[in-house]
C-alpha cells in the first residue's frame, strides 16, 4: 500500500503531467504548489493545440484524396 494518499488536485496534476506533460515532476516540489499546477495547465493547452493540428491536417489530407 502506498502512503500518503494524494489529494484530488495533486492526483490530477500528476496524471496530466504523466500523460501529456514532461513525464516527471522534480522532487521536493509539492504537487499542490503553483509551479506544477501551471505545468499541468500548459500540458492541457498543448494537448488542445495538438488536437487542432491533427484535425486540420486530417481534413486537408482527406479532402485531397476526395478530389
Amino acid at each position: 500500500m502506498i502512503t500518503p494518499h494524494l489529494s484530488p488536485p495533486a492526483a490530477l496534476v500528476l496524471s496530466l503531467s504523466a500523460f501529456h506533460g514532461r513525464g516527471f515532476i522534480a522532487g521536493g516540489i509539492p504537487l499542490d504548489s503553483p509551479l506544477p499546477l501551471l505545468a499541468s495547465r500548459e500540458a492541457v493547452i498543448g494537448l488542445l493545440v495538438e488536437i487542432a493540428f491533427i484535425t486540420t491536417f486530417t481534413q486537408r489530407f482527406l479532402n485531397r484524396l476526395g478530389n
